[in-house]
């Protein structure tokens, strides 16, 4: 069972965080191309959130980070300057918006970083490799 994150928010902080795949005893999701990938999330990722990764290491059924978590939280001109470079221009935000209060809270959090990390790999993943999970389950049979 997962113990509870702890996150002081006004230190800045170095966190250990990994995560492994559900999946058979044998599932190694983790080749080549999906390290690329993930790599390439986490570069993405870095232009959003107001954290760093130091280091990485993806192995072939799970992957371990090293993150740190600055003590600021971005000010309204930063946020939507990450904002904007994320979404490549297409969507804008505006300083005085309360959402960039929210947002702001949220860059700062590894908490959000992990779960958007996790989810948009998934998303992929299962977007691109659609028959993956049948064959698996078939071969069990």
């Amino acid at each position: 069972m997962r113990r509870a994150r702890l996150k002081l928010e006004d230190t800045p902080m170095f966190y250990h965080v990994y995560n492994r795949v559900a999946g058979e005893p044998g599932y190694l999701p983790f080749g080549p191309a999906e390290k690329e990938y993930f790599v390439r999330l986490l570069h993405e990722l870095n232009t959003f959130f107001a954290v760093k990764v130091v280091a990485y290491q993806i192995m072939s059924n799970h992957f371990h980070l090293v993150i740190h978590a600055s003590e600021e939280i971005p000010k309204p001109e930063e946020v939507c300057k990450r904002y904007e470079r994320y979404y490549q221009g297409k969507r804008k935000l505006d300083p005085s918006d309360p959402y960039c209060e929210i947002l702001a809270a949220r860059m700062r959090d590894i908490s959000w970083y992990m779960h958007d990390l996790q989810q948009r790999f998934s998303s992929w993943f299962n977007r691109t490799r659609p028959g993956l999970l049948s064959t698996i389950t078939r071969s069990r049979t």
